[in-house]
C-alpha cells in the first residue's frame, strides 16, 4: 500500500487556527500582499507538494525552486519566510494546506 503524502488528510479548522497563530502576521487570506504574499488561490499557483516543501524549509526552496525564488526576489523587504519550528511537524503543514485549499 502506498503512503499518503504528508499534506493529505489535513484538518482545515485546525489549519485555520494555526494560520491565525503563525501565518497571519505576514500573510493575508486574500490576494493582498502583506510582508509575504496574499494566500488566496495559492494552490492554483503551486502544488500541494511544493507548498509542503516550502513550509518545511523556506530558505532551501527559495534557493532551489524558481517560483519561490521569484517570490523572494520580488519581496519589497528582501525577506524570505523563516523555517518555523511548528512547520517541522507534517501534520501542522497538512492542516495549514487543508485550510489554504478553502481559500480558492
Amino acid at each position: 500500500m502506498l503512503a499518503l503524502p504528508a499534506w493529505a488528510g489535513g484538518d482545515p479548522e485546525r489549519g485555520k487556527r494555526l494560520f491565525e497563530q503563525i501565518c497571519a502576521h505576514c500573510h493575508t487570506t486574500t490576494h493582498e500582499d502583506k510582508i509575504g504574499p496574499g494566500l488566496a488561490g495559492v494552490l492554483d499557483r503551486v502544488s500541494e507538494e511544493r507548498l509542503d516543501a516550502w513550509l518545511a524549509n523556506p530558505p532551501k526552496m527559495a534557493r532551489e525552486d524558481s517560483y519561490f525564488r521569484k517570490l523572494r526576489e520580488n519581496n519589497r523587504w528582501g525577506v524570505v519566510m523563516p523555517p518555523y519550528p511548528a512547520m517541522q511537524d507534517p501534520q501542522n503543514r497538512a492542516d495549514i494546506i487543508a485550510y489554504l485549499k478553502t481559500l480558492r
